[in-house]
């Protein structure tokens, strides 16, 4: 018998520093001012995220006339060509808007054209986990760049009980593929060409 997949199994980190020294300072005194249980803006900002959606995989086959036929072969792409490098991440708004701004200051600073800052962001990592909480494949995405913040609506017929979300889009130059290596029980690196 194969159980299906819960559809929470993941986890998401990104690289250190991935927040501005600007943003911290901004905000981290406001999250421990509402007592919440964490300790960082980016462990708050982990704790907001409600879905991640990684990129679709479209592999263009080539056509070749074969008599009266036409037959399909696979292109000369590797797999990483063929991969739409995009990365939606869908974030709990808070109180106060709080989760939005923070990102939002995030993206002021990144964009800024005199104070310069790195040209990517911090990589970007999630863990599929196995039923045990373990994780079993990792997905790095590396040099990301934000493309995308979505809108922030704003409404006096919010109904109780609910809330909104607001989305990120990045895009990544590269990837990395860690799996569980079952005899060591490390995390192996898969290498591509």
């Amino acid at each position: 018998m194969t159980l299906s997949n819960l559809q929470q199994n993941f986890t998401i980190w990104w690289g250190p520093n991935f927040f501005y020294p600007e943003v911290n300072e901004r905000w981290l005194p406001i999250i421990r001012r509402q007592m919440y249980p964490w300790v960082s803006v980016s462990d708050y900002m982990l704790a907001q995220i409600q879905s991640f959606s990684l990129p679709s995989i479209s592999m263009k086959s080539v056509t070749q006339q074969g008599g009266r036929y036409i037959i399909n072969k696979r292109s000369g792409n590797n797999l990483e060509e063929a991969m739409e490098k995009t990365l939606t991440i869908t974030f709990k708004l808070t109180e106060g808007y709080t989760s939005y701004f923070i990102m939002r200051q995030q993206l002021d600073l990144y964009y800024q054209i005199i104070k310069t800052k790195p040209l990517y962001m911090s990589p970007i990592n999630v863990e599929l986990l196995d039923d045990s909480g373990h994780a079993i494949i990792t997905y790095e995405q590396e040099q990301i760049t934000p493309t995308n913040l979505s809108e922030l609506n704003l409404s006096y017929a919010a109904k109780l009980g609910s809330y909104n979300t607001f989305t990120l889009e990045c895009s990544y130059n590269y990837f990395n593929i860690w799996y569980l290596e079952s005899v060591s029980g490390k995390m192996i690196r898969i290498d591509r060409e």
